[in-house]
């Protein structure tokens, strides 16, 4: 408690913000997270998300709120229960401490490492205050003042990567793979991949096997050994990793996956680290980008059109819709099957049209962007009598 009461007394809350206005509330929220009353620390977690990071905004408060949490982390209070944290908040009780590494992990996310160094971000605040750029200055200010805590908290994390709990374990992992984004952390990338490969070895929970697979593939890691995984699910994962793009063995498990499209997105309820949307949506760009040919493409391609919907058209249909008309094709060329096949069964969905009408990616592939003119191209390609296709 002594480095706690410490960080809280040589900040000047008052003098900071967070999306609500000056942070003067913020130390007592933080010291509700270790309150011995459930309704005022899961209250104080929702201070954490709705203030501290709005949405994913980083504030001159987020710096010193993460602080603060990250050194909360040890303390066995931690371990006490919280819930109903939003409104729309369905998880069961957990401990606060699997929302705080998360808000770590979040905090690490949203100061965007890979976007630009610190001393660019430098750079452009100093220009942003040469010019009158306020707002741009003051976002600058508040980004690199986040930046600057990352050693602090991943040292802080350290210690939670042996958590008994599984769950907290591997969100600890998650904030440890984000922050060594950090320039000045990117050698404790190992020592982290070697805890993920002991996760990915050790745990009986599946869920945790995918995690450790998808956190492996933001390392640039090569999680070949997860690929025969008895889930399915921790082999699509493991495929989905970016150093895996030319391995034939990972392209098969992501074909493979969407080709059972319906249980891919229900093998985990919540969200993997770098999910974006549902599985499928990860599953079909990698697919879509890492197949040359389409009729090797199709099944998996005609699988996913089902679950498109007016919402989703550019996650369900336009990788494929692309990667089907990847040539730029002259007005006369007739369609392959593969081509025809695709394009039939996207016209025959009369929910879809109306929104894919106004979607780029027909004119981007040299399609007609009127459904009638799309219908008459793929009856013109049909062969005729006595023709192959």
């Amino acid at each position: 408690m002594d480095l706690l009461n410490e960080l809280l007394a040589q900040t000047d809350w008052s003098a900071l913000e967070h999306a609500y206005g000056p942070a003067s509330d913020t130390p007592f929220q933080l010291l509700a997270l270790l309150s011995d009353d459930i309704e005022a620390r899961s209250a104080a977690v929702g201070h954490l998300d709705s203030a501290i990071l709005h949405q994913g905004s980083v504030y001159s408060a987020t710096g010193p709120a993460a602080r603060v949490v990250a050194a909360m982390l040890k303390d066995p209070l931690t371990m006490e229960p919280v819930e109903d944290v939003v409104p729309w908040d369905d998880a069961v009780p957990r401990p606060v401490r699997l929302d705080l590494v998360d808000f770590l992990a979040r905090v690490a996310d949203s100061c965007r490492f890979d976007d630009t160094d610190d001393a660019a971000l430098s750079a452009a605040m100093s220009a942003a205050v040469r010019d009158g750029e306020v707002l741009q200055a003051r976002n600058a200010r508040d980004l690199l003042a986040c930046r600057a805590a990352a050693p602090e908290l991943l040292d802080a994390l350290t210690p939670v990567f042996d958590d008994p709990d599984g769950h907290i374990q591997v969100k600890a992992l998650e904030a440890a793979v984000r922050l060594s984004d950090h320039e000045d952390l990117a050698g404790f990338r190992r020592a982290i991949g070697d805890r993920l490969d002991r996760v990915a070895v050790d745990s009986c929970d599946p869920r945790s096997r995918a995690a450790a697979a998808r956190l492996l593939g933001m390392l640039g890691a090569r999680p070949l050994a997860l690929l025969h995984d008895a889930h399915p699910g921790v082999r699509a994962c493991a495929a989905l990793a970016p150093a895996l793009a030319d391995e034939p063995r990972a392209t098969r498990a992501i074909l493979d996956a969407l080709l059972a499209v319906h249980e891919a997105d229900h093998w985990f309820e919540e969200h993997l680290p770098g999910q974006d949307g549902w599985l499928r949506f990860d599953l079909t760009r990698a697919a879509a980008a890492r197949v040359d040919d389409f009729e090797a493409l199709l099944p998996a391609a005609l699988a996913v059109l089902p679950l498109a919907g007016g919402f989703t058209l550019d996650r369900d249909l336009g990788p494929f819709l692309t990667a089907a008309f990847a040539r730029p094709r002259s007005a006369d060329a007739p369609l392959s099957l593969a081509q025809r096949t695709y394009l039939s069964a996207v016209l025959d969905r009369e929910e879809l049209w109306r929104s894919v009408s106004a979607e780029p990616w027909f004119p981007a592939t040299g399609l007609p962007a009127e459904r009638a003119a799309c219908r008459a191209l793929v009856e013109a390609s049909e062969p005729s009598d006595g023709e192959t296709s």
